[in-house]
């Protein structure tokens, strides 16, 4: 296997030493503006769009006088958030694997039951599973679910509770076919679940339904024991790395603007600032699938060269603190970034663990758009591959772990550097305030790839990398 010749551009290697710092530069006004851009930006989107989404939640919250839904009998209901699509999944999964072992049932169930008594955050959620619960448990556990809640039913939930309980009750054969329209219309997935509640469990109607809970459920055992064995191994590597970066056998490649690091922070400011005004005229101008458009967004990835170009700095320059190099070869750097990303797996772990204690908490949903994203056709599964795998690496890395990096590096220490790059790049992502360790934890681990290998690509690997799993967990077993 060939690989590409070493880039021109890459420095020469110097020991890793994440505590030295660079010389101190003077700041100009230009930097103190873009600074100015960039957290006024981050605030934003960070602090003020949320706090007036939450308001605007607040002020459509239904009260005792005006439902919450249409209160049509045909009427949509609101769609069940992925926690709880998770959870009914993985349940009805783990029921229909354990259908032939009743001791393995009824060791599993309990757990499953329970979790899905607490997910639901809302009274249609908890009509959504009760089916579920009615599935596992029977008739008597449904009916009990929706007295328990029958009070707090609103609009269109109001007019499916009395046929789904007649369901229960007397059979699907009780009902007449404006009911089961009414039932499966409402509540979706759930509702044709109930609908084959009589039906064996080897019918095909039953099977086409359960199939893609059983399909998560494999998903995620699957995913589970790669994930667990990467995170072990990427334990021992991280500790080998430790003691080579002590001992100044790892080098470091990166290369920190010269005297003029200014235009790399202004670029960055830019680049945040058309960015955010693309996607708002974009939200305000465009309905429906809007990803596609945004996608187009792409096209602001020339400032972060073009900008620090005008403003004076040489060519060799630019690409060296932009990454935008091949350093020792791309199939080096691919490799040498998938290694580091596996190495950074402790890291990243304990930022997933900070989330998951924030999420109990708190009690909040964290979510990505990305999840309201069809993906019942191949094209629209390349698209989201791409955006996630191509796309976001490519953008992000160039602009956080190139321009924005590069200029902290030319000021700063490593960890003050790649803890500010960090928050930035956690705080302006839209999946909610409780992954903001997470995204936090992937972000050093990115900045350390792009510190010890100088290219991006390195980055850019371990990025798409960590999306592309994501990606694949979510379409199998969630979507």
């Amino acid at each position: 296997m060939t690989d590409f010749p070493q880039s021109p551009y890459e420095p020469p290697p110097s020991p890793l030493d994440y505590t030295s710092a660079p010389l101190p530069q003077k700041r100009g006004p230009s930097v103190w503006i873009s600074w100015f851009v960039i957290w006024l930006i981050v605030i934003l989107i960070s602090v003020v769009l949320p706090i007036l989404g939450g308001r605007k939640r607040l002020a459509q919250k239904p009260s005792t006088t005006q439902p919450s839904v249409p209160t049509t009998p045909a009427g949509p209901a609101p769609t069940p958030e992925a926690e709880l699509k998770i959870a009914s999944r993985l349940a009805i999964g783990c029921h229909e694997l354990t259908r032939s072992d009743p001791e393995a049932s009824q060791a599993a169930m309990p757990m499953f039951v329970n979790q899905l008594t607490v997910t639901p955050k809302n009274p249609h959620e908890k009509l959504c599973a009760a089916v579920v619960i009615g599935d596992i448990q029977g008739s008597d556990a449904a009916i009990k679910q929706i007295d328990a809640i029958a009070s707090d039913l609103k609009g269109a939930d109001q007019h499916v509770a009395p046929p789904l309980k007649k369901l229960y009750t007397k059979g699907v054969s009780a009902l007449d076919e404006d009911e089961k329209d009414l039932i499966k219309t409402n509540l979706g997935w759930y509702g044709e679940l109930a609908l084959v509640h009589d039906a064996s469990p080897d019918s095909p109607e039953r099977q086409a339904l359960v199939h893609p809970a059983v399909r998560s459920i494999v998903v995620f055992t699957v995913a589970g024991v790669v994930i667990g064995f990467a995170l072990l191994t990427g334990v021992v590597l991280f500790i080998i790395a430790l003691i080579r970066i002590s001992s100044g056998k790892i080098v470091r490649r990166l290369s920190v603007p010269g005297t003029n690091p200014a235009p790399f922070v202004e670029a960055f400011a830019i680049y945040l600032f058309l960015f955010a005004l693309g996607a708002l005229l974009i939200s305000l101008l465009v309905s429906g699938d809007t990803l596609q458009w945004e996608i187009g967004l792409i096209i602001l990835l020339p400032v972060a060269y073009f900008w620090p170009r005008w403003r004076g700095v040489e060519h060799d320059e630019i690409i060296r603190t932009l990454g935008w190099h091949t350093g020792r070869g791309v199939l080096t750097e691919m490799a040498s970034g998938i290694l580091a990303y596996i190495t950074g797996l402790p890291i990243i772990f304990v930022g997933l663990m900070i989330l998951v204690i924030l999420v109990m908490i708190s009690h909040a949903q964290p979510s990505h758009p990305i999840q309201q994203e069809a993906v019942s056709t191949p094209a629209q599964i390349i698209k989201l591959y791409f955006v996630a795998s191509v796309w976001a690496p490519i953008f992000e890395e160039s602009m956080f772990r190139g321009a924005l990096f590069g200029y902290m590096r030319s000021r700063w220490r490593w960890l003050a550097s790649a803890s500010l790059v960090a928050l930035i790049f956690a705080l302006i992502h839209p999946q909610g305030w409780t992954t903001v360790p997470a995204l936090f934890a992937i972000a050093i681990v990115l900045a350390g790839i792009r510190e010890w290998r100088g290219s991006l690509i390195g980055s850019i690997t371990a990025h798409a990398l960590h999306n592309g799993v994501l990606m694949t967990i979510f379409i199998l077993g969630v979507a």
